[in-house]
């Protein structure tokens, strides 16, 4: 299976609701840094590219990332990964906040239950509540990548161990080697 990873700059960012978003300069050379007014909340969208085949294969999404920075108390509550105007999965019942652009880690790693041929283009939409306060309610977003396998996994990307030992015990004990 021939995994890559591809990068997006924080720069694509668009917000839904700008309304919500305290005016100013938003677009940096590093990437995007914005103010979410006291109390409100916005969904933002990064487009992840990807190729729509690779030798005649096709590709397959098994995770997303986002380096992302939020500032006081504002948090990362939904993460939904869409192909296309199709939604692949939720990710929903977020609280996470902090620092999360120098590295990939659990916390900001969406990963799929189930690998999804790419059809028509992988869009990464977040939605972020900001808290009442004096303190400004801070969104930085560096980069997003997608993780892609050129064929299928044969197992569930979310449990390889699990698939892996299935397969042994399954070749093992089958009657037909």
């Amino acid at each position: 299976m021939g995994l890559y990873v591809a990068w997006v700059h924080g720069t694509a960012l668009t917000v839904e609701s700008p309304e919500k978003i305290v005016p100013g300069d938003q677009h940096f050379g590093w990437g995007t840094d914005l103010v979410i007014r006291s109390g409100e909340a916005s969904w933002f969208h990064i487009p992840l590219p990807v190729p729509a085949s690779v030798d005649d294969a096709p590709v397959y999404l098994n995770a997303a990332m986002l380096l992302f920075k939020t500032e006081a108390n504002a948090e990362l509550r939904q993460v939904h990964l869409y192909d296309g105007s199709s939604i692949l999965q939720e990710f929903n019942g977020l609280r996470v906040s902090g620092d999360f652009t120098p590295h990939v880690v659990p916390s900001n790693t969406f990963r799929l239950t189930t690998s999804r041929a790419v059809r028509r283009g992988i869009g990464l939409s977040f939605f972020v509540q900001g808290t009442l306060g004096p303190h400004p309610n801070r969104l930085v977003v560096v980069s997003a990548a997608a993780e892609y396998s050129v064929t299928k996994p044969r197992y569930s990307v979310t449990q390889p161990i699990l698939g892996a030992v299935t397969g042994l015990f399954g070749r093992l004990f089958s009657r037909n080697p």
